[in-house]
């Protein structure tokens, strides 16, 4: 794959860079798979996207679909007309943790930040920061860091919306998961591994690895290149909640009309480490307006 390393100024360290002589030129050579990845103002790399290519998809769950909701339903045919760039992984501590220190984003490690009123769930709830995923994060949060990025780089950051979302967690599968049917795993080296409580657990609530975030990569990649879309956190997107598919916008824009319906709570998307199997599944759709410790997010980025 190719790194192309662009905004603002042209950072050393990725050596596979591909310059061009404009940015027309650059984003006229995207292919899908490529890497992106740009340069902040202090000269260092922001998160790596990875492209997207345009389609269309059938959004939500078939009839016959194991532990279908009615949240999924009906079926609709979305139409993603051109490229964009996804966050290869969950957004880890250590790009949120810029944010912070350039106060582009509010500090969520004090005590008592969560939601929950647990002291051991807030900030990273001790399993861990650098390449873990940021967790107990709102959706304002997340907003503000795709601001502050976009403002670093140049570049146009945002959320995905929830069509976006399924697309790329799919990746061309119509099965439960991106890779089919076949029900996750806990065990390494298999294409349906994902971080989730699953039934390698020792206890109800022991999931894969001791009921806990993992570093961003624990999964294999999906046929677009993307980590862990299936677990691990779950993933805010752009769209308010509604309580079904009936009336989506069928071009992938977010859905952001009649938000109140829905309790103005935001759409998350790819189930977590503390979820079972049925969370996990490519067209779950669930909604809350709090931060939580299993709750993280994944970037968007324009390409033109």
């Amino acid at each position: 794959m190719t790194c192309r390393t662009l905004g603002r100024a042209l950072a050393a360290g990725c050596a596979m860079a591909a310059l061009a002589t404009s940015t027309h030129s650059q984003e006229a050579a995207y292919s899908p798979g490529d890497t992106v990845r740009d340069a902040l103002n202090d000269g260092a790399l922001g998160p790596e996207t990875v492209v997207v290519p345009a389609g269309r998809f059938l959004m939500g769950s078939p009839d016959n679909e194991k532990c279908r909701e009615i949240a999924e339903w009906p079926q609709v045919e979305i139409t993603i007309s051109k490229p964009f760039a996804v966050g290869k992984y969950e957004l880890t501590w250590d790009e949120w943790e810029k944010c912070v220190a350039k106060q582009g984003c509010q500090d969520n490690s004090r005590k008592g930040y969560s939601a929950t009123p647990d002291p051991d769930w807030s900030g990273d709830a001790g399993y861990g920061r650098g390449r873990h995923p940021v967790i107990n994060v709102s959706w304002d949060d997340a907003e503000a860091y795709v601001k502050w990025l976009s403002a670093e780089t140049g570049e146009t950051y945002r959320l995905l919306s929830e069509a976006e979302w399924e697309y790329a967690a799919r990746a061309g599968s119509t099965g439960r998961f991106s890779w089919g049917d076949a029900e996750p795993t806990c065990d390494a080296g298999r294409e349906n591994r994902a971080n989730f409580n699953g039934p390698h657990s020792v206890g109800l609530l022991a999931g894969c690895n001791g009921r806990q975030t993992e570093s961003v990569g624990f999964s294999a990649p999906n046929a677009f290149g993307l980590y862990d879309m299936h677990g691990n956190v779950r993933e805010w997107t752009k769209d308010c909640f509604h309580v079904d598919l009936a009336e989506i916008p069928t071009d992938g824009m977010p859905w952001v009309t009649d938000c109140a319906r829905g309790g103005e709570s935001k759409v998350f998307r790819g189930g977590s480490f503390t979820g079972g199997v049925a969370q996990l599944r490519s067209a779950a759709r669930q909604a809350t307006h709090a931060r939580e410790v299993n709750m993280g997010f994944r970037i968007a980025r324009e390409l033109d």
